[in-house]
């Protein structure tokens, strides 16, 4: 088998590379992450409790507090239902 290699193409441009798409590349994949338990939110256990706190006070600043009393009846009936298990 013979192969032919062709140069390089004179008119190609390339791109330039942004710091952050380095340090995504040479940096940790999603697996090894969640292998060795690294996270940035080291504040909280649960890590949507922190997502629900911030809408919470999205909403309130936009008038909406309203929205969260449903949620919050549903989260308090499912946790009464789980300790009477």
């Amino acid at each position: 088998m013979s192969f032919d290699v062709l140069k390089d193409d004179e008119t190609r441009t390339i791109l330039e590379y942004s710091q952050e798409d380095f340090e995504a590349v040479n940096g940790p994949s999603l697996v090894e992450t969640l292998m060795t338990g690294d996270t940035k939110d080291e504040d909280s256990d649960d890590p949507n409790e922190d997502q629900i706190e911030v809408l919470k006070k999205k909403l309130e600043q936009v008038g909406l507090q309203d929205a969260t009393v449903q949620r919050d009846k549903k989260v308090s009936d499912e946790n009464e239902l789980i300790k009477r298990k």
